[in-house]
């Protein structure tokens, strides 16, 4: 082979191996204030091998989780479940890559390829997720507009409008649930409405009821804005509050304060059925809404009680509010107390506001 080729062969080798090595890439991306990454979206040429800083300039933690094509609201939904041991990152092949959480000022990387295609990446921290979000454009397609654009967080294409950002990211299909903070509750609210109207939150936290309400949902905007320092507010009106000081369950005997672990919950039609330990036994809890009336009502299964203990509801002394028991029998010894049915494993109690 004559000379001039063979040189001809090696210099084309060497701008192709060149090409490949500029494939690989390293972009920054910022957590800043509102609930927001800078930038909002990227674009890479398809199978390119990227690392992915994240710097945290907001005052919250967060963290950066690259979803599949589509997937990012259902991965949203599964973190809702996942401990914070677990950076609140579910284990599903929906999620490419994800970063541990991120205090304030801390950075931390991420390295992948992407084939080509559009990816989102997202934070997954509880109540971040529906709003903070952004995407990844494998494609040497021409993108759209930002204002214009589907794949990023309607918060961001509402400032490029200049409009007003309203109390939800994303249109709202009921029955809605979210992880958010609201006043007198844990860090670990779950606030959810059946049709926009009747609502309640739970706490997580402590494995409770904490009140229920009517004539709206919430308003997100002053907490996803927020330094982390303001609660999501409820709108509507409070008709039950549960008293702080009596935990409603009781193993064994009414005076006993239990001790309770939350188990996570699962969704069925968009309804969560709460799973938790009192005292050990494994009780389950659906709510549902009182067809035509104001009111809620608590349907519990107890799954585990191996020793037969017994099981108490204490309703407290709120003169206010009706409680209408099913399958419970009033204790004849302490007040506003009911205990479950001997042989049953489910039992209900309705709550209604006094007209």
């Amino acid at each position: 082979m004559p000379l001039r080729r063979i040189k001809l062969i090696l210099m084309l080798l060497c701008i192709t191996s060149l090409t490949w090595a500029q494939s690989d890439t390293t972009l920054i991306i910022k957590a800043i204030a509102g609930l927001q990454y800078d930038p909002p979206r990227i674009q890479l040429r398809p199978n390119t091998r990227v690392t992915l800083i994240l710097e945290n300039y907001d005052d919250m933690a967060h963290n950066l989780v690259i979803t599949k094509a589509g997937m990012r609201k259902t991965v949203v939904e599964q973190a809702l479940k996942v401990s914070s041991e677990k950076n609140y990152v579910p284990e599903t092949p929906m999620v490419i890559a994800a970063t541990k959480i991120v205090a304030p000022g801390n950075s931390e990387k991420i390295s992948f390829t992407v084939e080509e295609g559009i990816y989102s990446y997202v934070c997954t921290y509880p109540g971040h997720g529906f709003v903070m979000y952004g995407a990844l454009y494998a494609l040497n397609a021409k993108l759209p507009p930002l204002e214009l654009d589907p794949h990023v967080a309607q918060i961001v294409k509402d400032k490029v409008a200049g409009q007003q950002v309203g109390p939800h990211a994303f249109p709202l299909e009921y029955p809605l649930l979210y992880r958010t903070w609201v006043p007198d509750a844990s860090p670990a609210a779950i606030v959810v409405s059946f049709d926009g109207n009747s609502s309640y939150c739970w706490d997580a936290g402590q494995c409770r009821l904490r009140y229920a309400w009517t004539g709206g949902f919430v308003d997100n905007s002053d907490q996803w804005y927020s330094k982390g320092d303001k609660y999501t507010k409820i709108i509507g009106d409070v008709y039950w509050k549960e008293d702080s000081l009596n935990y409603p369950i009781r193993v064994g005997t009414p005076e006993h304060i239990p001790v309770v672990k939350f188990l996570g919950y699962k969704l069925k039609d968009r309804l969560p059925t709460f799973r938790y330990l009192v005292d050990g036994i494994e009780i389950h809890e659906t709510l549902r809404i009182v067809p035509g009336e104001i009111g809620i009502t608590r349907d519990f299964q107890v799954l585990k009680n191996p020793t037969q203990k017994k099981i108490y509801y204490k309703t407290g002394t709120d003169t206010r509010t009706t409680y209408q028991p099913k399958f419970l029998k009033a204790d004849p010894v302490n007040r506003e107390t009911y205990v479950m049915n001997p042989g049953n494993t489910k039992f209900s109690i309705t709550i209604k506001p006094n007209s």
